[in-house]
């Protein structure tokens, strides 16, 4: 019989507020991180997410930036969400996070409905880890797939709305034109 994965073994009491200071970086963290972009969000939000820790070790194996920049904050405790394993599954805990965050990627048209009622609503996108540079840089990257509502309308997105698909009547492919 298999091993019961891990997420198999969490239980209520793995989740946990702990000291930051008790707890320690893997030594062979990859992870170079924003910490500019972390301090803000701290800052704005608190610290909403967990650091993930070997409970063996105390040791991160997700979270070390949240961590690093709670630590600097002075923040008196962070969530931990403690894992049961040994150091082998630990160092591919530590890569697999980080990796499936490197492969992950935004649904543009979501993402700009979301940034579109931050917006709109006067709320900076500052808060939402968007500056002004990233945000013309996306809009200019999904041009291509959207047009604009009401031009000069909202200055940060130009209100864009999806392009409408077209349908050939004869082979009945859609395709989405280009302007």
């Amino acid at each position: 019989m298999a091993e019961p994965s891990i997420i198999d073994r969490v239980r209520d009491e793995d989740l946990e507020l702990v000291d930051p200071g008790t707890l320690e970086p893997h030594p062979d963290n990859p992870r170079v991180h924003d910490d500019a972009g972390i301090r803000a969000s701290i800052e704005n939000h608190g610290v909403i997410d967990v650091c993930i820790v070997q409970r063996s070790r105390r040791r991160i194996l997700g979270g070390h930036g949240r961590w690093e920049n709670a630590v600097a904050a002075g923040a008196p405790r962070l969530p931990v969400l403690w894992v049961d394993c040994d150091d082998a599954e630990a160092e591919e805990i530590l890569l697999v996070l980080n990796r499936t965050a490197d492969k992950a990627s935004y649904d543009n048209q979501a993402l700009a409905r979301v940034l579109s009622r931050i917006a709109d609503s006067g709320r900076p996108v500052e808060r939402a880890g968007w500056d002004s540079d990233s945000l013309r840089r996306f809009v200019e990257r999904i041009r291509t797939d959207f047009e604009p509502l009401a031009p000069g309308a909202n200055p940060n997105l130009d209100q864009l709305v999806p392009k409408p698909e077209t349908t050939c009547p004869a082979c009945g492919h859609t395709w989405t034109p280009s302007s």
